[in-house]
């Protein structure tokens, strides 16, 4: 099991509005647990490399969204 980075309570909030929000824009395409899998990793691999913390989740949320379309045009790209 992969161990995420413990996010501050400000920010663990902001990390489950951005999974909402994604799981509203991918709804039939993404399950949630896929969602909140790839944007706590997306907040694991962008934290330790910020200087300034205070926009980390809108980081991983915009760095997620990314990698979900990415995923979902390969998809539609290969049927």
């Amino acid at each position: 099991m992969t161990s995420h980075i413990t996010a501050p309570l400000d920010q663990d909030l902001a990390l489950a509005n951005a999974a909402e929000r994604l799981e509203d824009e991918f709804d039939g395409v993404f399950d949630h647990e896929t969602i909140e899998r790839m944007l706590h990793d997306s907040y694991d691999e962008i934290a330790p490399h910020a200087a300034v913390t205070r926009f980390l989740p809108v980081m991983a949320e915009h760095a997620c969204r990314q990698h979900l379309h990415a995923l979902s045009w390969g998809a539609e790209a290969s049927k």
